[in-house]
């Protein structure tokens, strides 16, 4: 048997989908409140928040509805690449281009950024993300006998 409104008393039209929750469409219910559409209503809420019409007898319905938890983005951290005065400039572009995925043109640009300003924002990645492309970096830079500097701070 369909559910009943709380508000009007009619019979819900509901259908049952894959991941077993109901879908009401069109009804004088969700039209009084100006929504044409609720996805992700339990039956089982339904029931447990009717209207007690012992309690409240004035007239007003209550509707609760459960918020959507959205999950917090990770925070992000800047990978930024420092200037030294023994690094040779084709190996810093080799490692832009192995580690970061850049092609040579912007290797070659951001190789220059770092050889004028002194430090350079390689990328924008997750902690963990960050944190291994830094020591990739230095543990490369230090087996090829150079002393590049790579760090990583929050954005």
């Amino acid at each position: 048997m369909c559910p009943r409104c709380v508000i009007c008393d009619h019979f819900l039209t509901w259908k049952l989908s894959v991941h077993y929750r109901f879908y009401f469409v069109g009804h004088e219910l969700y039209k009084a409140f100006g929504i044409t559409w609720i996805r992700d209503v339990d039956l089982q809420d339904l029931y447990a928040h009717k209207l007690s019409d012992d309690k409240n007898n004035d007239g007003e319905s209550d509707v609760l509805v459960k918020p959507k938890t959205r999950t917090k983005r990770p925070p992000l951290y800047k990978v930024l690449l420092l200037n030294d005065d023994y690094t040779p400039m084709e190996f810093v572009v080799i490692v832009l281009e192995r580690f970061f995925g850049l092609n040579h043109a912007q290797a070659f640009d951001i190789m220059l950024t770092v050889h004028k300003k002194g430090v350079a924002v390689v990328g924008v990645f997750s902690h963990e993300i960050a944190e291994t492309k830094v020591a990739q970096v230095m543990d490369y830079s230090r087996r090829h006998q150079h002393p590049l500097q790579c760090t990583m701070e929050k954005e």
